[in-house]
This record gives C-alpha cells, sequence and structure tokens, in this order.
C-alpha cells in the first residue's frame, strides 16, 4: 500500500502536467504562424480580375522571387518588376510602388494582364503557404494571386 507522501507526489507530478499542458494548448491558440516567403519563387496561376480569378495567357508568365533581403522581383508577363516586401506573421506589405521595365508585349492583353498582376499584387494584404500553392489575399479576404512553385 503506497504511503501518504507517494500518493501526494504523483498528485503533485499529474497536477503539475496538466498545468504545463493546459498553458501550451494556450500560448499555442494565440500564436500566428509566419508567412516564410525568404527564398522562395513562385509562378503564378491565377490572378484577380473582373468576375474572380482567371488563369493566365496561354504563351504568358508572372513570377514573383521573394529575396531574402526583403526584395521582390519577377516577371509580370513579358516585362520585369522589382519591389520590397514586409511579412509580421500571414500579413504581407508592399510598402514602395513597384519599378518595371517598358517593353511593348507582343501577345494581345499581355500588357493589361501585367497591370492586372502588380496592382492584385499590391492590393495583397495576407499570404498562405499549402505545400507547393502560395495564395495572396486582400483585406477582404478575396483571392487576388494563385501561384506554385516547383
Amino acid at each position: 500500500m503506497p504511503n501518504v507522501n507517494s500518493r501526494m507526489f504523483r498528485s503533485a507530478v499529474i497536477g503539475a502536467l496538466a498545468v504545463a499542458q493546459l498553458a501550451a494548448c494556450s500560448a499555442m491558440s494565440g500564436t500566428k504562424t509566419s508567412l516564410k516567403l525568404g527564398g522562395t519563387s513562385w509562378t503564378a496561376t491565377g490572378l484577380a480580375g473582373k468576375g474572380g480569378v482567371a488563369a493566365l495567357i496561354a504563351g504568358s508568365k508572372a513570377t514573383l522571387n521573394f529575396g531574402a533581403d526583403g526584395t521582390l522581383s519577377g516577371s509580370a508577363g513579358c516585362n520585369s518588376y522589382t519591389g520590397r516586401y514586409e511579412v509580421t506573421g500571414n500579413e504581407v506589405r508592399f510598402p514602395t510602388a513597384f519599378a518595371s521595365t517598358r517593353k511593348m508585349c507582343v501577345n494581345p492583353g499581355v500588357m493589361d494582364q501585367e497591370q492586372a498582376f502588380l496592382k492584385a499584387l499590391s492590393a495583397s494584404t495576407t499570404g498562405h503557404i499549402d505545400g507547393k500553392k502560395l495564395e495572396l489575399r486582400d483585406a477582404a479576404g478575396a483571392l487576388q494571386i494563385a501561384a506554385t512553385t516547383s
């Protein structure tokens, strides 16, 4: 038959473990996972437009290259662009206007698509990565850019 001291010790240990587990769960529920964009590259598969998200024009390719130093660069379709980004939790900000080259795009509609891409990028306020998929959404939660990585 266990003595009183061993039962008290066992009860104290079980109580301490329960308190520690509750504290860990409480701390985890308030923690946001941080969006890890630095050093990643993406290819856009969908872009916000009139009537929702649409695929990019055939033959065009929009890319997002997030540098570890807070720079963002890529192709908007046929022109290159560059800018800066900041991440806090799952929030993403583009604090400056994007600079881009001004080549004439051969494919019809690509120049309009480029403007829509840069506008959607600027409107994005949150991001979510699920495996090889990136979603950038605006403040209302509407999908602005869908992208994949290889």
